[in-house]
């Protein structure tokens, strides 16, 4: 802000005599506005503070990392006001105003939302000052929030002193899966539908993968539950391994896991399913030969907010039927929600193109048909269900589009011909214009 004004002013053209006079106030009651304007520039936090959930979608919600850092904080012995004021505001503008009702809900099991509970932090920081000055003596940080809530802002009458990590030991047990150290079916459930409600007001997606563990009664039969139980940990730590921190994953209930992928489209959501269900098949686990597949292996299946659910139940619901799909197709592969009703009208268009399926090379294709969300195409080969293809088609006056899809049918024409029909999953911005702009052209000729 402070810099435009700065560049406005030096890209002005001088004004000679009664002209400049008459600009010269204008400039000085400018230059005493961007003086003003420097006072007033929002603080670092209040930035953060458009970037983050609002209260009213989640009081209070931090992510782990930083509520795990202020825990650190306030394990210290002896808490410095000013450092520990300065840390704090360090973590919020990484974190977003989130961090203050964290932060006093930590240590008052009071419940603010953001801006009020800063308030409430800046008169503690105030408070701290004063009964240092009145006792002569340091005074833990701790002891004058305490006091502020009691005396001065009264909303603890009868407090409770308890051991912090006392509390986070209870805090992490009553969200945790004991065995796996994951967060748990509660935890999940809290969690999923905060980040669906954050993915809805920033209008991101959002994916949910849902995986189990195959043959898994056929393990423990043989092995034994006490290895089957290690192979559930060694799982945990693969999953763990492989997301991002803001990734939520959770042992979802006996041998099912739930992986919830914010700011993740259906093509990243794959990519991150495939990665893992790699990871778990590679791995050297107990036994793990002895299985059907001569491995330990999982299916999964994907569902993205908000084209597949926009609801937590929904999401589940459409995960979970594609996690059947998984099962039903021999199981050690993923599987993306695919709705069986065809919701565009399908058009004749012979294109030429290419594909590709995973690192195989290019093969041409002559498309059957189209829709907005889908193609049919002839192949001299069958290509599984739920193969994942990139593809290149070329449009007259429009060029070339490329495409991921997904098939989600197969038929076979005779022997040296199939139809397979796919679904688009991905395409740039562009290229879906042009695309759609094709169909809408073969539609109006038909």
């Amino acid at each position: 802000m402070v810099k435009a004004a700065k560049k406005s002013g030096s890209g002005r053209v001088k004004r000679s005599g009664k002209s400049a006079a008459k600009t010269a106030p204008k400039r000085a009651k400018a230059k005493a506005s961007t003086k003003t304007a420097k006072k007033k520039a929002p603080t670092k936090i209040a930035k953060a503070a458009k970037r983050v959930r609002t209260p009213e979608e989640d009081s209070g919600a931090l992510e782990p990392k930083y509520e795990n850092r202020l825990v650190r904080l306030f394990q210290r012995p002896m808490l410095d006001g000013d450092k520990l004021a300065a840390e704090i505001d360090r973590l919020a503008e990484k974190g977003g105003p989130a961090v203050y009702p964290s932060l006093l809900f930590l240590l008052s099991h009071l419940e603010f939302k953001p801006a009020e509970a800063e308030r409430h932090w800046r008169k503690i920081l105030k408070h701290h000052e004063e009964l240092n000055k009145d006792l002569k003596r340091p005074i833990d940080l701790r002891v004058a929030l305490l006091d502020y809530f009691v005396s001065r802002n009264r909303k603890l009458k009868n407090p409770k002193i308890l051991e912090l990590k006392i509390y986070r030991r209870a805090q992490q047990e009553a969200l945790s899966d004991e065995l796996t150290g994951l967060a748990n079916f509660r935890h999940f459930e809290k969690a999923l539908d905060r980040e669906l409600k954050r993915s809805n007001r920033y209008s991101e997606p959002l994916s949910l993968l849902i995986l189990d563990v195959d043959d898994f009664k056929h393990y423990n039969d043989r092995n034994g539950h006490l290895a089957g139980n290690q192979v559930l940990q060694q799982l945990a730590k693969i999953l763990i391994k492989d997301v991002r921190e803001i990734d939520v994953v959770a042992r979802y209930g006996g041998e099912e896991f739930a992986v919830i992928l914010p700011s993740t489209s259906k093509q990243g959501a794959l990519l991150t399913a495939e990665r893992i269900r790699r990871s778990i098949e590679r791995h050297n686990f107990l036994h793990g030969k002895h299985q059907p597949k001569r491995a330990v292996t999982v299916s999964g299946g994907l569902a993205t907010f908000p084209v597949d659910g926009k609801t937590p139940k929904e999401l589940v619901a459409k995960a979970d039927t594609s996690l059947y799909r998984a099962k039903s197709d021999g199981k050690n592969n993923i599987k993306v929600f695919l709705s069986e009703t065809r919701n565009f009208t399908r058009v004749d268009a012979h294109l030429i193109g290419k594909f590709t399926v995973l690192a195989h090379k290019n093969q041409e294709i002559s498309t059957r048909n189209l829709s907005k969300n889908g193609l049919l195409f002839a192949a001299n080969k069958s290509i599984p269900v739920g193969s994942d293809l990139n593809m290149n088609i070329r449009i007259p006056r429009h060029g070339s589009v490329k495409l991921r899809a997904q098939v989600v049918r197969v038929e076979r024409v005779n022997q040296r011909r199939y139809d397979i029909g796919v679904t688009i999953v991905q395409m740039t911005q562009s290229d879906r214009k042009k695309f759609e702009a094709h169909v809408d052209e073969m539609m109006g000729t038909e």
